[in-house]
């Protein structure tokens, strides 16, 4: 990852900190500003993309910033799974799947997560045997007990849409 002038590092973590505080009005502008001096500034461009995806409903921003991320900061796995979100969120199951291939080579990347999404891509193209053996992935990953009872309701679900769909 490139090395940035401070002032930029410093003005990031504080626009992360807007945006964890739900300040997302303040943290964007923040992350604007960032990019104005700094175009390339990936981390930014991530969160950007997200605010766009989760509090304003703007996919084609959300992906442009997402892919600048992916350009600019190839190293930091975060933009990789919210690039999964949001494919997934647009039912472009073609491009998911491949993008949920690349995520399976990035040093770094959160397993319990990556698996959750490759079980959601799974259940959603209803290949529900597959599914359920990410979700139990998922499940193994975990370290958070709320997210492996997530895990384990999510094996349920598919274990009942594949009842329903072979009655």
């Amino acid at each position: 990852m490139e090395n940035y002038d401070p002032a930029l590092e410093n003005d990031f973590e504080e626009a992360d900190r807007l945006i964890n505080d739900n300040h997302i009005e303040e943290g964007k502008a923040l992350l604007l500003s960032i990019l104005d001096r700094e175009p390339t500034y990936g981390k930014a461009h991530n969160h950007l993309g997200w605010i766009y995806n989760t509090k304003e409903d703007d996919a084609v921003k959300a992906e442009k910033h997402y892919k600048l991320a992916l350009k600019y900061a190839p190293d930091y796995p975060a933009p990789y799974l919210n690039y999964a979100y949001l494919l997934s969120k647009l039912a472009r199951y073609d491009e998911l799947h491949k993008h949920l291939q690349l995520c399976d080579t990035i040093p770094g990347i959160n397993k319990a997560v990556l698996a959750r999404e490759w079980g959601y891509y799974y259940e959603d193209i209803r290949q529900f045997d597959k599914a359920i053996e990410k979700f139990k992935q998922q499940a193994i990953e975990e370290y958070d007990l709320s997210q492996v009872e997530k895990a384990e309701d999510a094996i349920k679900r598919c274990r009942l849409k594949k009842q329903i769909l072979e009655a």
